[in-house]
């Protein structure tokens, strides 16, 4: 696996409209960290990001700057614009701490601080800024609804997550489809428990509040977790397969969903002796979840339609996905990127009869992230790579063009 020096070390992601960043100062040079959607950032501890919407860029005692669409109302934190093709100021110093991680969702941005405080921005009429509000915010506020310091923060399009540092997990904004994970379908303003329900035949799940975790990540209406031993959780809108169950029957067991299909509470998302119950990397996607385990194989559940006596129903059977191997981290929205430990990056569309393929043009990579319609890789020069859709400007290049090869991301 290609590594990076750390004067210019990046991570990425990458949401729905846009990508975020951090720059920090380091003793010789600079080095950037970049958070892209529905991926593990290692900072503070495993941090798992599901941004959807525009680009954040941030320097650890400088101004946090963000680029693409700013419809949210605000998700750019900056108010009077409709959105940027390059870097703009968000209007906060975070109290003068430095910001160690972004995350954004569908139209709304999160920030996490070095002291483990969480700041918020943009819409919030779902609560997913978790202020105990549903007032939009064209600035970031401090969450003081939180039980105490957070070390991961991860967002999905209505809905964010965060681990304190007692490893325990909270979620917090829309909850129609039970993405919330706290057994209910309540919208909550401010953040509850994630909380699980024991079930059978997995020795996983102990009921009550879901501790020991190791990464969150959010979708588009389901979330995922991996605990500390290696369970593989997930909840929410199972309209896809993405749970990894089959829809309800007559008598649903504890944990299973309730009409129509959504899950309550945390499931075991590989269930059964052939699937090991680890993942070193996870990724939710729009309608399907991507997980890879450390023998270095990918499954995905979910988004794969059959039809079934005239009617299109979606699998739900974890499934490896074909020819790929060496695998160390996925990245997922509407495709699945798949980084191997050469440092190369692949792409795969859910159920798709073709193989996965190489993305050409770029080697030594060492993070990737996907958005609803871009994509972004770093290697490890430090180099930030940048291809897709780019209508609201989310590839930070100036322009709204697409790009359908990666390119360079121009930094100021």
């Amino acid at each position: 696996m290609p590594t990076m020096d750390p004067r210019n070390r990046v991570k990425i992601v990458a949401g729905g409209l846009h990508s975020l960043a951090r720059r920090a100062p380091a003793t010789q040079g600079f080095f950037v960290e970049l958070y892209a959607v529905l991926s593990r950032i290692p900072i503070l501890g495993p941090l798992v990001f599901e941004p959807l919407g525009r680009v954040l860029r941030l320097k650890v005692t400088t101004p946090v700057f963000a680029w693409g669409s700013n419809m949210g109302p605000s998700q750019l934190g900056v108010a009077g614009i409709s959105g940027s093709q390059v870097p703009v100021s968000v209007g906060s110093n975070f109290g003068d701490r430095p910001v160690v991680a972004l995350a954004a969702g569908g139209t709304h941005s999160l920030a996490l601080t070095a002291d483990g405080t969480v700041w918020g921005w943009g819409r919030n009429t779902d609560g997913q800024l978790g202020d105990g509000t549903n007032v939009n915010r064209e600035v970031p506020v401090k969450l003081t609804t939180l039980p105490g310091p957070c070390i991961a923060i991860a967002a999905g399009d209505q809905h964010s997550l965060a681990i304190t540092a007692e490893k325990v997990a909270y979620a917090w904004g829309n909850n129609v489809n039970g993405q919330l994970g706290d057994g209910t379908t309540n919208t909550s303003w401010t953040p509850v428990p994630v909380s699980a329900q024991a079930e059978d035949g997995t020795g996983v799940l102990p009921s009550g509040p879901l501790n020991d975790v190791l990464l969150v990540a959010g979708g588009l209406l389901h979330s995922l977790a991996v605990l500390e031993g290696g369970g593989v959780l997930v909840w929410g809108s199972n309209q896809f397969g993405q749970c990894g169950r089959p829809a309800p029957s007559t008598a649903p067991l504890p944990g299973e969903p309730v009409p129509p299909g959504n899950y309550l509470r945390p499931i075991a998302v590989m269930r059964g002796p052939a699937l090991p119950l680890l993942a070193k990397s996870i990724a939710a996607a729009s309608g399907f979840s991507a997980i890879a385990l450390p023998t270095a194989q990918v499954f995905t559940c979910g988004g794969i339609e059959k039809i079934l006596s005239g009617a299109i129903v979606y699998d739900h059977t974890p499934t490896e996905v074909p020819g790929l191997s060496g695998i160390v981290a996925v990245a997922a929205h509407s495709q699945l990127l798949a980084l191997d430990v050469n440092g190369n990056v692949h792409r795969y569309r859910v159920g798709a009869p073709q193989a996965p393929v190489q993305v050409p043009g770029i080697s030594n990579v060492v993070e990737i992230r996907a958005g609803s319609e871009h994509y972004l890789a770093l290697d490890s020069a430090g180099t930030v790579w940048a291809w897709g859709g780019n209508s609201m400007g989310q590839l930070g290049d100036g322009t709204n063009l697409f790009r359908a090869e990666p390119a360079p991301v121009q930094f100021p």
